[in-house]
């Protein structure tokens, strides 16, 4: 094979990489959207080992803040201590889920 082939190869993989985990995480948030924060919060809190780097992981908790807006809804925020990346869940009066988002270039 030229090196021009294997080239085009392999940034072709690495592009179907980005793409699927840009994937994962919007599939990940769009999945709790009408579950139960409570699950939210079992995931995210309940220290479990993670990668954090090429060969170093882990265990570790997110931390979580909430804030209530007068409406009765609560913005439920989870930030990685050691990743770019914050998760964003909004539960309605009842603990239900009714919107998710992500912010960071580590989310992915």
């Amino acid at each position: 094979m030229s090196l021009r082939i294997v080239s085009v190869l392999l940034i072709f993989s690495f592009l179907s990489a980005c793409v699927s985990q840009i994937a994962t995480i919007d599939e990940h948030v769009s999945s709790y959207i009408g579950k139960p924060i409570s699950q939210v919060q079992e995931l995210y809190l309940t220290p479990q080992r993670a990668s954090i780097g090429f060969f170093e992981s882990k265990v570790f908790a997110w931390s979580e803040e909430q804030k209530k807006f007068e409406n009765g809804d609560t913005l439920y925020s989870y930030t990685n201590p050691y990743k770019d990346c914050v998760i964003n869940w909004v539960a309605d009066k009842n603990n239900i889920i009714i919107s998710g988002s992500y912010l960071g270039d580590g989310c992915g």
